[in-house]
C-alpha cells in the first residue's frame, strides 16, 4: 500500500513540473498518512499556481466531518483536517 502512494506521490509529482495548470485530488483512504500526502501535493500545486480541486470520499471524507478526531502527525503535531483548511485557504 505504502509503495502504491509512493509510486502515485512521484507519478503527480512529475506530472506537476510539466506546468500543469489543474489537479483533482481525489482523497478515499482512511489512512492519515495517505491523506496527508495528498494534501501536501496540493498544497505544493497550490504554490505552482495549478488551480486545485478536492474529492472526499469514502473513509477520506471522514477529514471533513466536525468533531472527527484524528491524530496529529509528526513533525509538525498538525492533523490531517488542519491541512486541509490550510489547504482551502489557500484557494482549493
Amino acid at each position: 500500500m505504502k509503495k502504491s502512494v509512493f509510486i502515485a506521490a512521484a507519478a503527480l509529482t512529475v506530472s506537476m513540473s510539466a506546468q500543469a495548470s489543474e489537479l483533482f485530488l481525489s482523497i478515499n483512504s482512511g489512512s492519515a498518512m495517505t491523506q496527508a500526502a495528498g494534501i501536501v501535493l496540493a498544497s505544493q500545486a497550490i504554490e505552482q499556481k495549478a488551480v486545485v480541486r478536492v474529492l472526499l470520499c469514502d473513509a477520506g471524507g471522514d477529514i471533513a466531518l466536525i468533531g472527527k478526531e484524528t491524530p496529529a502527525l509528526k513533525p509538525r503535531n498538525i492533523t490531517v483536517q488542519q491541512m486541509l483548511q490550510g489547504l482551502l485557504k489557500a484557494g482549493a
